[in-house]
């Protein structure tokens, strides 16, 4: 199931589960409007797939084990 956010709660869910995350919510939004991830308008703001933003940066996040950088 895909896990839909806005980008700021993209941004938040990623830094959550790494703390020194340097992906924001900028450089997210940049993808989006330059088409690298897909996304969703819904009203004023976008939705995307976390899974999509994940993929995008190469990261493999594991619920049981931190993440410390990319890939």
């Amino acid at each position: 199931m895909n896990r839909i956010r806005t980008i700021q709660g993209a941004a938040d869910e990623l830094r959550k589960r790494d703390p020194g995350c340097a992906i924001s919510a900028h450089n997210i939004r940049q993808l989006v409007l330059h088409k690298e991830i897909p996304s969703r308008k819904a009203g004023s703001k976008y939705l995307v797939a976390l899974d999509d933003v994940e993929r995008y940066f190469g990261l493999t996040i594991d619920e049981n084990k931190p993440n410390h950088g990319i890939g």
